[in-house]
């Protein structure tokens, strides 16, 4: 009896003594890529909301085959994330997000062609005619225009891997040529 007592408070204070080592699960290992897959399906819910528009409206059989491949792969990273496999949801968000900044090269260049287009023929008439409020709206026509193509200019030399980052700025860069052609129609 008192032979037990003994092993057992020897076992006790060993066990108290030792380091205990967390042992990592296959939980915690994917709650990083489930944040991951979320902030990806949120940041693409964004850029397909915006890109919609001009895509449905203007845009090229070229264009709008990008666009259903791009919507393609994230219903089905959507589906992967609801079949909670996080890192391949975020694999194909990536390949999405790859399409949109292609397509977003592709919009940008046309609507800023587009926009110095307007505003290069409409802009001997309003010097002719001498109204102050054409030529402020001419002028601000041709500063977004000269914005966007800075901000593209910047979303072109971000580094590859920042997807999102690149399109947020592709985004910029397009809202300023669509800024553009409003100024230019006013």
């Amino acid at each position: 009896m008192n032979f037990n007592k003994k092993i057992l408070t020897l076992l006790l204070i060993i066990s108290m003594t030792a380091p205990a080592f967390s042992q990592r699960t296959k939980s915690s290992l994917s709650a990083g890529q489930q944040r991951h897959a979320e902030r990806g399906l949120k940041n693409s819910r964004y850029f397909f909301f915006f890109i919609n528009t001009t895509v449905s409206n203007s845009g090229t059989e070229k264009e709008k085959g990008i666009y259903a491949e791009a919507a393609r792969r994230d219903l089905l990273a959507r589906i992967l994330y609801l079949k909670f496999e996080f890192h391949h949801s975020f694999t194909e968000v990536k390949k999405s997000q790859l399409l949109l900044i292609e397509l977003m090269q592709m919009l940008t260049e046309r609507e800023m062609e587009n926009a110095m287009s307007l505003l290069h023929e409409f802009a001997p008439a309003v010097l002719q005619t001498g109204d102050s409020a054409a030529k402020k709206y001419l002028s601000l026509g041709y500063r977004s225009s000269n914005e966007s193509g800075k901000v593209r200019l910047i979303a072109d030399n971000l580094p590859e891997t920042n997807y999102s980052i690149r399109l947020y700025e592709y985004i910029k860069a397009l809202k300023l040529a669509k800024y553009a052609k409003r100024y230019a129609l006013i």
